[in-house]
């Protein structure tokens, strides 16, 4: 299997788990700064089980079964956009280690949410 799409995809899965359970905790918690940013939280944090899931899938004819998650840090009650920010960068990293076009555009589907929630939390305030 290919050990860097492996290790890429890995990578990525970990931190869509991770910002799934942190969306969600900062979801919960925007309600005291903005409805949009709880509102924009919630859409994120909902696609990305579904986006992992469609990428684990679909990448195992070259991955493999995927494993050795790690646990995941928990922040509470800050502004999730530099947050997000970052996390997209990581991913778009790992991406350019993935040669497979179709896991590639998986992975772009990912980056898609990443971005309209950025444009959310910074227009829509």
């Amino acid at each position: 299997k290919g050990s860097n799409t492996k290790s890429a995809v890995q990578n990525i899965s970990q931190c869509l788990f991770e910002q799934e359970v942190q969306g969600h905790i900062l979801h919960l918690q925007a309600v005291y700064r903005s409805l949009e940013t709880h509102l924009a939280m919630e859409k994120y944090y909902s696609a990305l089980g579904d986006l992992n899931d469609n990428l684990v899938e679909k990448a195992y004819p070259k991955t493999g079964i995927i494993d050795g998650y790690k646990a995941m840090p928990i922040k509470n009650n800050f502004n999730p956009l530099s947050m997000i920010k970052e996390e997209m960068a990581k991913i778009e990293k790992e991406r350019e280690r993935i040669k497979e076009g179709y896991i590639q555009q998986i992975v772009d589907n990912v980056l898609e949410v990443f971005a309209k929630t950025i444009y959310k939390l910074e227009q829509l305030q």
